[in-house]
């Protein structure tokens, strides 16, 4: 008896890594649209999940809290492209990054741009708590929150190590929880950002 390969091993094992530099071609050569909904993660054009109405409630929400406190003073930005290393450029459901000059009209904003990246996740958990995670810790965000929609709950990842890319520090807020005084955040009722 002949033993067969498994046709999807075979076919994971000739995937093509993407670049950064390879996807904007893609887009400027209109073989993906600015409307497409995909996402580069880890050299591989992934799809987005559509977003539901909790999740652009809640990523609404988020954005007028932040943007009362720092117009003026931070570039506030949702679901935004960022460009991470040679092989990522996610669109994280928000973004403080620093302003810049030029704003951003030469490159999304970098990882070193970066203050605090917070992903509003539903269907989307695995992969926000899984890869972005990995990626983002791997790139030395200094902090990367998920307001988690199913449990109900505010993770808060610090502290970044950049080598496991993972973040040595994890705190987990419930519903019922208010975040003091966070340098960008202010103080934040956790009730608030989770909508029903």
């Amino acid at each position: 008896m002949t033993a067969t390969a498994d046709p999807n091993i075979e076919l994971l094992a000739h995937l093509h890594f993407i670049t950064v530099e390879r996807y904007h071609a893609m887009i400027e050569a209109g073989i993906l649209g600015e409307d497409d909904p995909v996402e580069l993660l880890n050299g591989k054009i992934v799809d987005m999940s559509p977003i539901g109405r909790f999740h652009a409630v809640c990523v609404r929400t988020i954005n007028a809290h932040f943007v009362q406190l720092l117009a003026g003073k931070y570039v506030c930005s949702q679901e935004q492209p960022i460009t991470i290393n040679e092989g990522s450029e996610p669109e994280p459901d928000y973004v403080i990054a620093r302003l810049s000059e030029h704003n951003y009209l030469d490159h999304h904003p970098y990882p070193t741009d970066i203050h605090l990246l917070i992903e509003v996740a539903d269907k989307t958990l695995p992969r926000d708590r899984g890869a972005k995670r990995g990626i983002y810790a791997r790139a030395g965000i200094p902090e990367y929150w998920i307001v988690n929609l199913i449990d109900r709950q505010l993770e808060i990842y610090s502290a970044p190590d950049t080598t496991a890319g993972t973040y040595s520090q994890e705190r987990i807020l419930n519903e019922r929880d208010t975040l003091p005084d966070h340098p960008l955040a202010g103080t934040v009722a956790v009730s608030k950002w989770i909508p029903g």
